[in-house]
């Protein structure tokens, strides 16, 4: 170290030649034991959780498919994208439209994506 400046700190964060200290767990600290009842928590209510149902249809397609209809995106098969759910709205978007009152929302018929 140069003149002047204060020696580094002796741990092992800025010296990688320093070993570590001895972990010595706290009153607060997370044992292993616990880490697993947590996740399996977890997981048990992630099982036990249910999607959101997809919003009720709003027409069919010529091919008799069931669609949608989103203010900014137009026409869709995908039965959870609706003007109300819609997660990318332009700046014009309605959230109330429906596929027989468009409101002067997109005609564009969303197609899968290839």
């Amino acid at each position: 170290f140069e003149q002047g400046n204060p020696p580094p700190p002796y741990d092992e964060n800025s010296n990688p030649n320093i070993p570590p200290s001895q972990y010595q767990p706290t009153a607060n600290a997370v044992t292993i034991e616990t880490m697993h009842k947590i996740f399996k928590a977890f997981m048990d209510t992630k099982e036990k959780a249910t999607r959101m149902p997809p919003p009720v249809h709003q027409g069919t397609d010529n091919e008799g498919k069931k669609i949608t209809y989103c203010s900014t995106h137009g026409i869709t098969r995908n039965l959870r994208h609706c003007s109300e759910h819609c997660r990318r709205p332009g700046p014009n978007h309605k959230k109330d439209v429906t596929l027989y009152n468009i409101m002067g929302g997109s005609i564009a018929t969303v197609s899968k994506r290839e």
